[in-house]
């Protein structure tokens, strides 16, 4: 079985990327609780960790992302979306591919090899992603 729900995209700064913030009621009709994963149909399909909505952002059926989230998704805030919530396996990525903004961050990202790995223990992406770790 596969629910659907479509709502508006809020770019909302509290949120990390690769997650959507939903209101109760929205989870609720989708099937999903938080750390569920959705599909998020924009001009690309996007894996996206489901988390509850802010405060401000609850009973308005708003999806709750970041602005990276939104260039991933090809949409911006403000748009229609489609939220997927597919009982399917979701693949598993074997292996990740990182790219440096510059020379500096190739140092940080070779030394903090382990922490980086963690930061993806909670996290949804799907291929051609952009995310921005902390280093």
């Amino acid at each position: 079985m596969t629910a659907e729900i479509t709502l508006t995209l809020s770019e909302t700064a509290d949120t990390e990327d690769g997650v959507v913030r939903l209101d109760t009621a929205d989870m609720h009709a989708l099937g999903v609780t938080q750390g569920d994963i959705v599909v998020a149909e924009g001009t690309r399909r996007v894996y996206l960790t489901v988390q509850t909505a802010l405060l401000g952002d609850r009973n308005q059926h708003i999806a709750g992302i970041s602005a990276q989230t939104a260039k991933n998704i090809g949409y911006t805030s403000g748009q229609k979306i489609n939220l997927v919530a597919e009982r399917l396996h979701v693949p598993v990525a074997e292996r990740i591919t990182l790219k440096a903004v510059d020379d500096l961050d190739q140092l940080h990202v070779m030394a903090r090899q382990d922490q980086i790995g963690n930061f993806w223990e909670k996290r949804s992406l799907s291929e051609g992603d952009e995310f921005t770790i902390p280093t």
